[in-house]
């Protein structure tokens, strides 16, 4: 264990530093006020057999926590008060305002869509395409009516 990785993640006014490593599944303790340690510059590597080193395997750390949890060392988070009324006032705030913004886009797309259907040409000029149209589809009738009588 390199001591200069263990001090880096660590506030210096704590006595012990703690690392867990996956490969053994253990957790190493470690005594930054001991002797041994004192010594020892940044790049130096600390023996699992120092005596300012305790390990710690996972089966130990749970047994522990069970101990620890019965004594009443760690909270329970059952025991604990939780305001649930204010957590479902700011998540019923939370759908009002989701409520808001979505009526608000669906008024916005409504007003684009409107104004995209708008026709970008003049009155008389819309009227007159209209009539033309209309004068077309006579004139169409007229030659069919005639290609009927021959």
């Amino acid at each position: 264990m390199t001591l200069g990785n263990i001090l880096s993640n660590q506030e210096k006014e704590n006595q012990y530093s703690a690392k867990w490593d996956e490969s053994v599944r253990c957790f190493r303790i470690l005594d930054l006020y001991s002797s041994d340690i004192k010594l020892m510059t940044g790049d130096d590597t600390v023996s699992d057999d120092s005596p300012a080193v305790t390990i710690i395997s996972d089966g130990m750390w749970q047994a522990l926590l069970t101990e620890a949890t019965a004594q009443g060392r760690i909270p329970s988070l059952s025991n604990q008060n939780i305001d649930i009324q204010e957590f479902e006032d700011e998540l019923e705030n939370a759908y009002q305002q989701i409520e808001k913004l979505t009526e608000e886009l669906k008024k916005s797309d409504k007003k684009s869509t409107d104004i995209e259907n708008k026709s970008q040409h003049s009155e008389g000029f819309d009227f007159n395409i209209k009539a033309m149209d209309s004068i077309l589809k006579l004139a169409g009738i007229q030659n069919v009516s005639e290609l009927n009588k021959e």
